[in-house]
């Protein structure tokens, strides 16, 4: 088995060896994701009885995938719109709250909040729950509002 430098103490170890600096930083970087504010809200009952009414209320749909790619997606979590470390007061309100697929939420919205263009996605997300609550369901309705927005922040 070759050998690699650690990213972590610098020192040459076999590829699958992880030297105690590593250990300790990931049981650093561990508390910390505990010690977080959202991680309590996360663990709550509160919050998984509102996650899956969430998710059932529209019907287990990911309305990204299903406004902007105009598939229909299993959704599987729920995301805050305005993220809970931002504002803590909206972390249980359900306007607040957006059913994606674990794909969409992770390597799509999570990866757009990063960039310059959060805000102008944050609007689209809130006008997508509103429409659904209108009634308003046309597949890949937004889909020309989103790429607008993405090449303008390219």
């Amino acid at each position: 088995m070759g050998k690699v430098s650690c990213s972590v103490c610098g020192r040459i170890h076999e590829r699958n060896y992880i030297c105690n600096a590593k250990k300790q930083r990931q049981l650093d970087k561990s508390k910390r994701d505990r010690e977080r504010l959202d991680s309590k809200i996360y663990s709550t009952s509160r919050w998984r009885k509102l996650r899956n009414n969430v998710i059932e209320d529209y019907n287990n749909i990911d309305l990204f995938a299903y406004y902007i790619e105009s598939r229909v997606e299993v959704a599987q979590t729920v995301h805050h719109i305005i993220e809970v470390m931002e504002n803590i007061d909206l972390a249980y309100d359900t306007d607040n709250l957006i059913p994606l697929s674990n794909y969409t939420h992770r390597r799509i919205v999570h990866k757009l909040y990063k960039t310059k263009c959060k805000n102008y996605i944050v609007m689209m997300l809130n006008d997508m729950l509103d429409d659904w609550n209108k009634g308003n369901k046309e597949l890949g309705s937004y889909k020309e509002r989103y790429n607008k927005i993405v090449k303008e922040f390219e």
